[in-house]
């Protein structure tokens, strides 16, 4: 007559297989589910490490969150422990698990997109127009001259490209009204490829589209800051960065693209339809003319290009900027 379970039984009921509490999962396949997650994250779309600066990784982070409930499910079947308690427990604990493991490997990895100041704040550029000590206008008369040019690709006109003095000597006074800088976002696209103001003036950006972008502006691989803009369609004012050259991009539209040039002094144009244009009461002397151009149907992903010239007092000095060779030309009319 039995009394009670044989020794193999007594062992078979004292030593059940061990679960991650409340997931129905062993630890072994409880692990197998992270490291699967975060293996897709780190890979969906190429390596983490090389993905381009301007790159979205929303599909990297939602793909690698979606393949944690079919996982679990399947893993769940194979041990028989299938219930929506242990799917829930096991995908809702995976998931905290997984956001504190991808996020610490974003910021470690991403190239660029990963590093996001707090919005609406900027810092200090190292780009060259802004390395320029704060500009001065000079006290009284000075000795000065004008700087006319064209700038072409080959035999076409580039349109619509800056062009400014880099470091400039005292010289004509800012004026008190200068122009600001309005951004204009609409189907995942800026409304121009280039963008120039003056420190000091209003800066605003607005969108028409129904989904949250960002204003992310970087000073070469530096980013400097991150703005979101809300899908109210209102303009929405902005702190603006110090004067440097730019570059703006949206975290998650690579469509969304353009150079951002600010000045603190006066000498900045744009190029006219003929790629023309013109600078005047520039102080004499040596001077270093910096040209921004953006994407166009000859230039591919835009340049910066920097001619030197030398301005005569009471003169003008014509300078032809060819993109397409590695040097300008310059003389005096």
């Amino acid at each position: 007559m039995r009394c009670g379970p044989t020794l193999a039984e007594g062992a078979a009921v004292q030593s059940p297989t061990r679960t991650v509490p409340g997931t129905g999962l062993s630890p072994i396949s409880y692990v197998l589910l992270i490291t699967l997650s975060v293996g897709l994250f780190l890979f969906w779309g190429g390596p983490l490490w090389s993905a381009a600066r301007e790159a979205s990784h929303v599909g990297r982070f939602a793909y690698s969150y979606f393949l944690v409930i079919p996982a679990a499910t399947a893993l769940l079947m194979v041990a028989r422990r299938w219930s929506w308690s242990h799917l829930i427990g096991a995908t809702c604990s995976a998931w905290g698990i997984k956001l504190v493991i991808t996020s610490a490997l974003y910021f470690a990895l991403a190239r660029g997109t990963a590093f996001t100041p707090h919005a609406i704040t900027t810092t200090p550029s190292k780009s060259a127009a802004a390395l320029a000590p704060e500009y001065h206008a000079a006290n009284g008369t000075y000795p000065s001259g004008s700087v006319k040019g064209k700038l072409v690709f080959g035999q076409e006109p580039v349109v619509g490209a800056a062009v400014l003095v880099d470091k400039p000597l005292p010289g004509k006074a800012v004026d008190a009204e200068v122009a600001g800088v309005t951004v204009k976002i609409s189907a995942a696209t800026y409304d121009s490829g280039l963008y120039t103001g003056f420190v000091g003036g209003d800066f605003t950006i607005e969108s028409k589209d129904s989904v949250l972008h960002t204003f992310h502006l970087y000073d070469g691989a530096r980013a400097v800051s991150n703005v979101p803009v809300p899908v109210d369609g209102k303009p929405h004012h902005v702190t603006s960065p110090e004067a440097g050259i730019y570059e703006a991009r949206c975290d998650t539209h690579a469509s969304e693209r353009a150079y951002l040039v600010l000045a603190d002094h006066p000498y900045l144009t744009r190029t006219d339809e003929t790629g023309a244009f013109a600078l005047d009461g520039i102080a004499a002397g040596k001077i270093t003319l910096t040209v921004v151009a953006p994407r166009s149907k000859n230039l591919e992903k835009g340049l910066i290009r920097k001619a030197l010239a030398r301005v005569e007092a009471s003169d003008t000095t014509l300078v032809h900027i060819d993109l397409s060779t590695p040097e300008a030309a310059e003389e005096r009319l």
